[in-house]
């Protein structure tokens, strides 16, 4: 919902709160201690301001996607504390089960439901035809299971609010890369017409 009514810059600037949220549960779940580095990574990605709104979202939509963003933000940051405890206390060692877990209860989720069926008519409905499609879905799942164990990994090896600040680096290069996508796919859409409409 936040990414409805927010730009990509205003989203990914107000997602950066879930270092915060993460640093509170953090402080009272895992014990971590307030060192002058650890305020310092909570405060630099929160230290840039974007006003700017979507054409056509009226205050009210733009007031429900920061709820929402700030609420998803909020159930994030506990969830890596939750998980990093679950691992201190519970587990008690490494495991990359969760992340396989995951991705099972996802793949039987999507035959259970019956919405595989709508993944052939998504694909020829998708504007940059069938291979492009299957491509989009092949690279967003490997490149989010890389994402997943990267922060598993680190989360086993220091902290919940350190695996959180690495991530938070990638903020920054999120609105860039959403105007590369969104130029190239103009351009891929514009030579697709032009080859279409061109007579021959």
């Amino acid at each position: 919902m936040g990414l409805c009514y927010l730009p990509v810059s205003k989203y990914s600037l107000i997602y950066a709160s879930l270092l915060a949220f993460n640093a509170f549960f953090s402080y009272f779940l895992n014990s971590q201690k307030f060192t002058p580095s650890v305020i310092n990574s909570l405060i630099l990605p929160l230290s840039h301001e974007d006003s700017s709104t979507p054409n056509g979202v009226s205050r009210g939509k733009s007031v429900i996607g920061f709820i929402c963003t700030i609420v998803a933000s909020a159930g994030n940051g506990l969830y890596l504390s939750l998980t990093h405890f679950c691992f201190q206390n519970v587990i008690k060692r490494e495991s990359f089960y969760q992340s396989l877990a995951a991705s099972s209860a996802i793949m039987v989720g999507l035959f259970v439901t019956g919405e595989w069926k709508s993944l052939k008519g998504e694909m020829e409905e998708y504007e940059l035809g069938k291979t492009s499609y299957i491509m989009v879905l092949v690279w967003m799942c490997v490149l989010w299971q890389g994402f997943t164990i990267g922060t598993t990994a680190l989360l086993f090896e220091v902290s919940s609010l350190f695996s959180n600040s690495v991530s938070a680096v990638a903020l920054p290069v999120i609105p860039i890369l959403a105007v590369i996508f969104h130029v190239s796919t103009s351009i891929i859409l514009m030579t697709e017409s032009l080859r279409v409409n061109t007579p021959t």
